[in-house]
C-alpha cells in the first residue's frame, strides 16, 4: 500500500502512544503493563489489540519516537551552527536545560 494513500492514525491510536510514551519514560518499560496502558488510553481491550497486537508495538513506537526527536534536535542545532564549537556550545545548553526540566528521569533509552 503507498503510504500517501494510507489513513492517519485514529485517535484511540495516538492516545495510546500518547500514555504508552509518558508511562515507559515515567516508570520504565518493564513495569509498565498493557492493561495500565488500556486504562490510562481510556480505550478498549479489543481496540488496543487490534491497533497493535501486543505491547511490542507501542514500545517500538516509544523509541522510535524519542529517537527522531533526539536526531531532529541535532539536526536543528547544525542548521543554525556553522561553527563546530557553536555546535557543541548549543548542545551542552541544550542537554542541562533538559535535565533541569521538570519530570526529567534521565535517558529514555536506558
Amino acid at each position: 500500500m503507498d503510504r500517501s494513500t494510507a489513513r492517519p492514525p485514529s485517535a484511540a491510536r495516538l492516545r495510546v502512544l500518547e500514555v504508552a510514551d509518558g508511562l515507559f519514560y515515567a516508570e520504565g518499560i518493564t513495569t509498565t503493563g498493557v492493561d495500565r496502558i488500556i486504562a490510562e488510553a481510556q480505550v478498549t481491550k479489543a481496540t488496543f489489540y487490534k491497533q497493535y497486537g501486543s505491547k511490542d508495538a507501542p514500545l517500538r513506537a516509544y523509541i522510535a519516537g524519542r529517537d527522531e526527536r533526539a536526531r531532529a534536535a541535532l539536526a536543528a542545532v547544525l542548521a543554525e551552527q556553522p561553527d563546530p564549537r557553536a555546535v557543541l556550545i548549543a548542545m551542552i545548553e541544550s542537554i542541562a536545560a533538559e535535565t533541569a526540566r521538570a519530570g526529567f528521569r534521565g535517558d529514555a533509552f536506558l
